[in-house]
């Protein structure tokens, strides 16, 4: 019986980003669904029950840090959430760990950057 791969919500107002992202992912065996802001993430990650959600800090409208404290109320359980900005400053880092994300990926990154943070995600599960 086959099992069904992870899915990925990709949350980043970049296309470009997204698009990269979604590249190294789907080598790696995912199922992507894309949010190109914050506010149709909370939709899309109701419809498309991601088992990890990565996230761009630095959105118009709702940044990613106001996008998981909403996804803390609306998700039970909450998916893994990795954090994937060029936001690489401490207060940043330190926010995402009051938040509970301890995945912290920066900008430029690369398909091995992408794949050491989630396995250090799932790792620990």
């Amino acid at each position: 019986m086959k099992t069904k791969p992870m899915t990925v919500l990709i949350v980043d107002d970049s296309s470009t980003n997204v698009m990269l992202c979604k590249s190294y992912l789907e080598e790696m065996g995912f199922e992507i669904c894309i949010a190109y802001n914050a506010k149709s993430a909370l939709v899309t990650s109701q419809n498309c029950h991601p088992d990890l959600i990565i996230v761009d800090i630095m959105m118009p409208e709702m940044d990613g840090f106001q996008l998981i404290t909403e996804l803390k109320k609306m998700l039970s359980p909450l998916p893994q959430i990795m954090i994937l900005s060029a936001e690489d400053d401490y207060n940043s880092k330190h926010k995402a760990i009051e938040l509970g994300i301890t995945t912290f990926i920066s900008k430029p990154f690369n398909g091995n950057d992408l794949e050491k943070g989630i396995n250090n995600i799932f790792s620990v599960m």
